[in-house]
């Protein structure tokens, strides 16, 4: 009788059950983290078929799992994006290393197009081939609508500031560096290319030295925290040379925890028009308070003296005492007539300043040699009687202007010239030098008088500014509003005479 036996080898396998078990842990984690991930967690093949996608699919774009897998990502994505999507999958083989950040459009099972953002790295096999690709990809539709609103905001922003004539700039202040708008380069006449490289350096080399002190004051005290803003009113220098005003007012939205700024946001405005139009304004006051002057004063004058005399001669009219003042009555014609012809003198011209400022409603072609003839025809008996000789350049050219205010500036300077020049042998002399730029005449009506005196030349154009031989101090307020009014500038100064320069506009069809 033969006795079986049973041999065998008993090995303890508890690590590995623990191992399996831990597997088996981790796979559920795993598991559970793609079902309950709010991204889509994919696989791809190395020829964009996809081979797994996470439930989170159809809870985001609609299309049940199994409508997915095994068709390529481009029936899925955006035309316009498939491209992009593609060369973010090359780089992620190129470089063998996660990529993020690429953004495109995934079609929703009702058609409309939502946007994601995906990250990937490659899938290998067990011998380290790459076979594909696996990553996840998040909704990014709210984000990207919420930055579409604020494109479209800042637009509309940059179209209103825009209407109003106003650039922008923001300025890192620990650095220096500035970003200006476009119309910010437009206002000081250049572009952003003609200013680079861009500063807060490019600012102070146009800002005129005057504002420039003062704007550093009010920002130090905004720095300092003793404003809420800062706002400064100066010029900044244009292309063409010129100063321009501009309203420069900034905050600082960005300050360090100790209280240093870092970052600056601000506008700049042109107000030079409004600038211009507050000194017009200064001016027109201080024209009114010489007319209210000379309305109490130069005309209030004649006319007492001819209220007397009238007086007088009523009681010589009336018998009254008349044997006594019948010799009177002559004197008392003369005040009355004296007054009469002061008063009318000064009447006219005050209504002759306010024409000036009158704006034409159209450019004249004016004959500047023939107006100048005419007026030395209608003073010929003045110069005459003054022995003053005038020499005239043969061509003044044609001005564009009104004819009535051409008169009235030749007019105002050659009577001048005539009244005031004391030399024994005067002459007058009226040249144009030549054009002082394009579209611009240059003219010079001078005298070989004692000059004008120098307590006059800065406020010789002020209106009712009157030397010692009197007159109403007019005439030549009403040059000056003439060629201002035409764009023009005038100037007086001494140079072996009194000597008037200014210009006026070419006639231009």
């Amino acid at each position: 009788m033969m006795t079986s036996r049973t041999r065998g080898i008993l090995i303890d396998i508890t690590e590995l059950k623990r191992a399996e078990t831990a597997l088996a842990g981790s796979e559920e984690k795993y598991r559970r983290l793609i079902e309950n991930s709010h991204d889509i967690v994919y696989t791809i093949s190395s020829d964009g078929i996809m081979t797994f996608v996470s439930p989170s699919w159809t809870d985001l774009l609609g299309h049940p799992v199994d409508q997915v897998i095994g068709k390529h990502f481009r029936c899925f994505v955006h035309p316009d994006d498939v491209e992009k999507c593609n060369e973010f999958l090359q780089l992620v083989l190129e470089t063998g290393a996660r990529q993020s950040g690429v953004e495109y459009r995934v079609r929703h099972a009702d058609g409309s197009w939502l946007w994601h953002e995906t990250k990937a790295v490659p899938l290998e096999d067990e011998a380290g081939k790459v076979i594909g690709f696996e990553g996840n990809a998040a909704d990014i539709t709210k984000r990207k609508a919420a930055e579409e609103a604020l494109r479209e905001a800042e637009e509309r922003l940059d179209l209103s500031v825009r209407g109003t004539g106003t650039g922008l700039w923001d300025w890192m202040v620990q650095t220096g560096e500035v970003v200006f708008s476009e119309k910010w380069a437009e206002i000081v006449g250049c572009t952003l290319e003609e200013l680079a490289p861009v500063s807060i350096d490019t600012w102070r080399r146009l800002c005129h030295p005057d504002g420039l002190r003062l704007a550093e004051e009010l920002l130090e005290k905004h720095f300092a925290g003793e404003t809420e803003g800062y706002e400064c009113e100066t010029r900044l220098k244009h292309k063409n040379g010129e100063w321009i005003w501009v309203l420069d007012r900034g905050k600082v939205f960005e300050w360090t925890d100790d209280r240093k700024p870092v970052r600056m946001v601000g506008t700049h405005m042109d107000i030079t028009r409004r600038k211009v139009a507050e000194e017009a304004l200064l001016r027109a006051n201080e024209e009114l308070k010489g007319y209210a002057h000379t309305v109490s004063h130069d005309l209030k004058a004649p006319l007492t003296a001819a209220d007397l005399a009238a007086e007088l001669l009523s009681i010589v009219l009336e018998g009254e005492r008349s044997e006594g003042l019948a010799g009177n009555v002559g004197d008392a014609m003369r005040v009355i007539k004296k007054g009469i012809r002061r008063s009318l003198e000064l009447i006219i011209d005050l209504l002759a300043l306010a024409e000036a400022e009158r704006a034409p409603e159209m450019d004249d072609r004016v004959d500047v040699s023939g107006v100048v003839r005419s007026i030395l025809r209608e003073k010929e008996v003045l110069l005459d009687d003054h022995g003053v000789r005038v020499s005239v350049d043969d061509d003044l050219g044609f001005a564009g202007m009104d004819q009535t205010h051409a008169y009235q500036l030749f007019e105002n300077l050659i009577g001048n010239s005539i009244k005031y020049n004391d030399s024994e042998n005067p002459e007058i002399r009226i040249s144009s030098p030549g054009e002082a730029g394009p579209g611009t005449l240059h003219y010079l009506v001078s005298d070989n008088g004692s000059g004008i005196p120098e307590s006059l030349l800065d406020t010789l154009f002020t209106p009712f500014v009157k030397g010692e031989q009197g007159g109403t101090g007019i005439g030549l307020s009403i040059v000056d509003k003439v060629v201002r009014l035409y764009g023009g500038e005038v100037r007086a100064y001494n140079d072996g005479g009194a000597c008037f320069e200014f210009t006026l506009p070419t006639y231009s069809s």
